[in-house]
């Protein structure tokens, strides 16, 4: 299972190739359209992080696991801080 962090046109590319290998895909966006945009190219389920604790809401969608991978497509520091805390023991940022 793999979160994309960030709706924009390399999160969506993200999206679209770990769809085509077969992966679960949960993607975390504020914006609504781009949101909307993840779900109709394939992402599994939408994290809005404004809403939501982002390492939370992940863990309850892996079953309490954790992602296997988190890829931050998105320039913010703090969201790195955010994957680490999201992904299994084991898993990638």
């Amino acid at each position: 299972q793999v979160v994309v962090v960030g709706a924009g046109t390399m999160g969506i590319l993200h999206v679209m190739l770990l769809k085509q290998a077969g992966a679960t895909v949960h993607v975390s966006e504020p914006d609504a359209e781009r949101a909307a945009f993840a779900r109709e190219m394939g992402a599994d389920a939408i994290i809005d992080p404004s809403n939501d604790s982002f390492a939370d809401k992940v863990k309850a969608l892996t079953g309490g696991r954790g992602a296997d991978a988190v890829l931050c497509a998105v320039s913010v520091g703090a969201v790195v801080e955010q994957a680490v805390k999201a992904v299994t023991k084991g898993g990638r940022v």
